[in-house]
C-alpha cells in the first residue's frame, strides 16, 4: 500500500513543490499510480521509526543500499546528486553507505559508470 507514506522519490520533490494543485498530495494519499515494471520487481522498505518515509533502492546489502541511474544528458547527472533520494534510501531501510552508481550518458559508446560512497 502507497497510501500516506512518502518514498524517497517524492520528498525531494515535496521539498521544492509550489504548484497548488494537489496532484502531488493526490499522490501521496492515494491517488492511482501506475506500477512500472521496476516497482513490481523491487522491494518496499518501510522505515521502523518513521512509517511515512519508505524507499525502494535498486538494491540492498547487509551494509549499503545500491542506487542505480542511466541518464540520458550529462546534466542530469546533477539533478541525481543533489536530489538526496541516496540518503533517504539509507535512512528507510537503515543502513549507514549507499553505492550510488551513475552510468554515462554514452555508455553504449564509453562503458563508464561512476560509482559514488555516500556515508
Amino acid at each position: 500500500m502507497r497510501y500516506g507514506r512518502i518514498k524517497a522519490s517524492k520528498a525531494h520533490k515535496v521539498s521544492v513543490c509550489h504548484t497548488p494543485d494537489g496532484s502531488l498530495v493526490a499522490t501521496i494519499i492515494g491517488a492511482k499510480i501506475p506500477d512500472t515494471t521496476a516497482m513490481k520487481r523491487g522491494r518496499k522498505y518501510v522505515c521502523q521509526e518513521n512509517p511515512m518515509i519508505a524507499a525502494l533502492p535498486d538494491g540492498l546489502m547487509k551494509d549499503a543500499v545500491i542506487e542505480i541511474k542511466c541518464p540520458t544528458k550529462a546534466k542530469t547527472k546533477d539533478s541525481y546528486l543533489k536530489n538526496c533520494r541516496n540518503v533517504r534510501h539509507m535512512y528507510a531501510t537503515g543502513v549507514k553507505k549507499c553505492y550510488f552508481c551513475v552510468a554515462d550518458s554514452n555508455f553504449e559508446e564509453t562503458k563508464n559508470v561512476d560509482i559514488i560512497l555516500v556515508t
